[in-house]
């Protein structure tokens, strides 16, 4: 009986959704899926006080959240004055409250309880009191910058407004850090924050002030729900929830619904978001990090290698091809194929790179969030995101010496990959600089007998 009438429910939102369908497809928009709706109110713990959905769309939170403050009220409530929505798009802004009254009044709530205000503004400039007791909803994400490059299309003038406005923006910032960032500006002392955004805030280094931010202003805890929360998007998923005043780090594992909570840390200042575990904590014992045995680097750019007046784009007799990503393989590089589509002399190769003349490891940046690795014995130059090891000569006669050898085995290895999935999961299919030099390094006889231990 209790799954019928779930089952009913869950028609009559897909019924109401399918109404505004022609306002949906004009703007991309898709709905945050209702169980995940449903359990990011029951997290917020929501008593009393002021509401706020940003970037509300239909006002898909509003509509439960009214729900919630009838269901539990014994008078008819204000919702007037304890729900507000803000959302840019104008057509999106004048629907929002009959969605909002189309889904109370098919779960049978008839009353006219008047409507929310939905400011049509851009949140992220408006200047609004800090009285919310709760901030909930599903912001909007992607890089900002010119239309035909990024999602997010923003005109030079307006992106130095919000870099000027942001203390967490850092290279190319995501909106919806930004919207994090206002949002916990907005809260009460005590107040709340719960987004569902990517996850990439828990390790991207362009996050790195986003981090700091949250550990200076209260308790962050994470339920990461890993990929294909949203059929549209591939991206990995999380829910955060914000408590203000508050200190520490809270990581929970929440794939397939079942809530496992992996770190509980009372206090935090900023540092990557990552679940460890006994074979990690094991695993990093007496290690040295990688950045302390080398000097890592990326390869040059794409636009560097284009300005470069040594660069050809044809091949020649007497040109070394400019290797890429996908030429790296574990313990192996294919200097021949596939090709960059960009050449030049090797006398002239430490124009892009002063290190691309030296015998150097390199490893890839996007594969899937795997290490791979290999020793460019040939020394050939670089393109793109690949990263680009030199040894460290250390003159410290306590500090064991690692060949690049011994310290490419180890990277590629399937414990160092064990290691780093359990600890980074699939946030991210790139592996950032900063994780690279936190790597645990041991001399090959330890190294062994964790894997004997380990598999």
């Amino acid at each position: 009986m209790k799954k019928s009438i779930i089952l009913n429910h869950q028609k009559k939102e897909i019924e109401i959704a399918e109404r505004f369908d022609s306002v949906k497809k004009k703007y991309g928009l898709f709905f945050t899926p209702e169980w995940i709706v449903e359990f990011m109110i029951k997290i917020s713990n929501f008593k009393k006080g002021k509401v706020l959905e940003p970037a509300c769309g239909l006002g898909q939170f509003l509509s439960k959240m009214a729900e919630q403050i009838i269901k539990k009220s014994k008078k008819k409530p204000d919702l007037d004055k304890m729900l507000l929505g803000i959302e840019l798009i104008k057509d999106l802004s004048s629907e929002a409250n009959n969605y909002i009254n189309e889904y109370l009044s098919a779960n049978n709530y008839k009353v006219d309880y008047g409507r929310i205000p939905i400011l049509n503004t851009n949140y992220l400039l408006e200047v609004l009191p800090q009285q919310f007791d709760l901030i909930i909803g599903n912001p909007p994400y992607g890089i900002m910058g010119n239309s035909s490059h990024y999602p997010i299309s923003v005109s030079p003038k307006d992106k130095k407004i919000y870099k000027e406005k942001f203390r967490t923006w850092k290279g190319k910032y995501n909106i919806y850090g930004a919207f994090i960032e206002k949002s916990i500006n907005l809260l009460k002392d005590s107040g709340k924050l719960v987004f569902i955004v990517p996850a990439t805030f828990m390790l991207l280094d362009e996050f790195s002030k986003l981090r700091h931010f949250l550990a200076e202003h209260g308790k962050t805890s994470i339920y990461y729900l890993g990929l294909n929360v949203f059929r549209t998007a591939h991206v990995s998923t999380a829910i955060i929830k914000f408590e203000k005043g508050k200190k520490g780090l809270r990581l929970y594992d929440f794939q397939n619904r079942k809530k496992i909570k992996v770190v509980d840390k009372k206090e935090y200042s900023g540092e990557l978001m990552y679940f460890e575990d006994k074979m990690t904590k094991a695993i990093e014992k007496g290690a040295l990090c990688l950045g302390k045995l080398c000097v890592i680097n990326i390869a040059a750019r794409s636009p560097e290698i284009k300005k470069c007046s040594f660069v050809h784009k044809k091949k020649g007799t007497s040109l070394l091809p400019i290797l890429k990503g996908t030429n790296l393989k574990p313990h192996k590089i294919l200097y021949n194929k596939p090709l960059s589509g960009y050449w030049i002399k090797r006398d002239k190769i430490t124009h892009l790179r002063d290190y691309y003349d030296k015998v150097r490891i390199v490893v890839g940046h996007t594969k899937g969030g795997k290490i791979e690795a290999a020793i460019d014995y040939k020394k050939y130059p670089w393109v793109g995101d690949v990263y680009q090891l030199t040894i460290i000569k250390n003159s410290d006669l306590f500090l064991p010496k690692f060949s690049m050898k011994d310290i490419v085995e180890i990277l590629n290895s399937k414990l160092m990959n064990k290691y780093v999935a359990i600890l980074y999961k699939k946030i991210t299919p790139h592996t950032t600089a900063t994780q690279l030099k936190l790597l645990p390094i041991h001399k090959k006889e330890k190294w062994r007998n964790l894997e004997k231990r380990y598999g």
